[in-house]
């Protein structure tokens, strides 16, 4: 008990330093950002689900799968920012923003704002207008048993 009161005691009081992001957007640091914090308070929270129901944690399948939801929306979003970071098509990278947003949003039980709609809907009219980045590369294979008529 006394190691895991350390461990506790170090996370709960701990400055830590921030991790090193390459260079990217603005908005795509922050949702990386929030991301991050979102990951290290995880720690603390799956220590207090498991010190509440202890040796019951396994009856709360239920409680296991949200908290692991959570953390894995969490990693997309960290995923999407980084990979969106790195692309130099700007709507990819757009793109990859609101995806991040979206999934900060319901980390956070927001509903999505007006200008995250009017986000969405731009960033379908110019890929309409101008295409998705790639989709001309991706081979469509024929339809082997295709409907008689």
């Amino acid at each position: 008990m006394r190691r895991y009161a350390s461990w506790w005691l170090r996370r709960e009081l701990s400055w830590r330093a921030r991790p090193t992001l390459p260079p990217m957007d603005a908005a795509l640091r922050q949702q990386a950002e929030f991301a991050i914090d979102f990951l290290h308070r995880s720690a603390l929270e799956i220590s207090a689900t498991m010190r509440k129901h202890q040796l019951k944690l396994a009856d709360r399948q239920c409680r296991m799968v949200e908290l692991s939801r959570r953390i894995q929306l969490a990693v997309v979003i960290l995923c999407t920012c980084l990979y969106a970071g790195r692309q130099s098509d700007e709507r990819i990278r757009r793109a990859g923003e609101i995806h991040a947003a979206q999934l900060s949003d319901t980390l956070q039980g927001r509903r999505p704002s007006d200008a995250f709609l009017r986000r969405i809907t731009a960033l379908g009219a110019d890929l309409v207008d101008q295409g998705l980045p790639g989709s001309g590369e991706i081979l469509t294979p024929p339809i082997l048993m295709p409907y008689q008529t």
